[in-house]
């Protein structure tokens, strides 16, 4: 797929459809593209209706990969490669926790959505949020990530813990049949 896995990798995986801004992270390569800085490379996996903008905007960049689709063993192969999640979202997109494939990875996020996401990822220590039509607020937050090792395995421990703890499934459903036992009870006490 063009993943050089030496790199420092920034995965995006979700979809380039109109909720979603590629176009900050695609500026802030090709920074670091004029800057000479090598070790760090754009894995883009999705197809959708701005893929084409978006391909067209990467173009000359060697640091930006458009994967297209990936199946289920390309997927849980960049998961294995993956040091940073990226969450690039449009402004005001009505997504809220959409960094679960990151979080079950266990990488630091990038993200730039506001409200539940930043607190979640600032609560927990698993990422950062950065302004989302800002490249420069991008790169700074980046940096931070790629130039402290251990900042990113602390956020990647607590990435895979977040998600043990509160997102995987077996979580989820006890909490859900507790919820649904105590829903049933309080039904049936109401007709004693």
């Amino acid at each position: 797929m063009g993943v050089d896995s030496l790199k420092i990798i920034c995965w995006f995986v979700g979809t380039f459809g109109n909720t979603y801004n590629l176009s900050t992270v695609i500026d802030a390569a090709r920074q670091l593209n004029k800057q000479g800085i090598d070790n760090v490379q754009f894995v883009l996996c999705s197809n959708g209706e701005n893929y084409s903008k978006w391909f067209k905007q990467a173009e000359g960049l060697n640091n930006v990969v458009f994967t297209s689709w990936v199946d289920f063993s390309q997927i849980a192969y960049l998961m294995g490669i993956t040091d940073i999640g990226i969450a690039a979202y449009a402004e005001r997109a009505p997504q809220e926790l959409p960094i679960f494939e990151y979080l079950c990875t266990g990488v630091p996020v990038l993200s730039n959505l506001k409200g539940e996401t930043e607190a979640l990822l600032s609560s927990n220590g698993c990422g950062l949020t950065y302004n989302a039509v800002d490249a420069e607020d991008f790169l700074e937050k980046l940096f931070i990530l790629i130039n402290n090792k251990d900042l990113r395995k602390k956020m990647s421990s607590n990435s895979a813990s977040l998600f043990r703890n509160c997102f995987s499934t077996d979580e989820v459903y006890t909490r859900m049949v507790n919820f649904l036992k105590e829903l049933a009870q309080s039904y049936v006490a109401d007709f004693k």
